[in-house]
């Protein structure tokens, strides 16, 4: 999930640039627009990690924190302002992104006891 949202920035960075421009220039000064979209994006993330913890997948008794600490996590890679900054600057955002995750993950897993 965090790689396909990441892909979709990128193209949508890469090939719809002038979309692009109108999220940055939106968000830029208009902390609600930015406030939705990350809170819509924590609320996915709350749902899928609710289904985890549910179905026994995941550890962890909170899924709405549980995800707000994703988010954090991920908003470098997510965020189209810090992305188009960050590949202007020849960052390995997919090693990135792959190390990322993998921590994510881990910080989520249910570790045999």
């Amino acid at each position: 999930m965090f790689a396909a949202l990441h892909r979709h920035i990128q193209l949508q960075l890469a090939e719809e640039r002038h979309a692009h421009e109108l999220f940055v220039a939106a968000t830029d000064g208009k902390w609600e627009v930015a406030k939705w979209y990350f809170d819509e994006m924590t609320r996915i993330f709350e749902a899928t990690i609710r289904k985890g913890l549910e179905a026994g997948e995941l550890k962890g008794d909170d899924a709405g924190n549980a995800a707000r600490c994703v988010m954090v996590a991920l908003i470098p890679f997510v965020h189209p302002r810090l992305m188009e900054e960050r590949i202007s600057k020849d960052g390995d955002l997919k090693s990135e992104l792959e190390a990322q995750t993998h921590f994510v993950l881990r910080a989520l897993a249910k570790v045999p006891g």
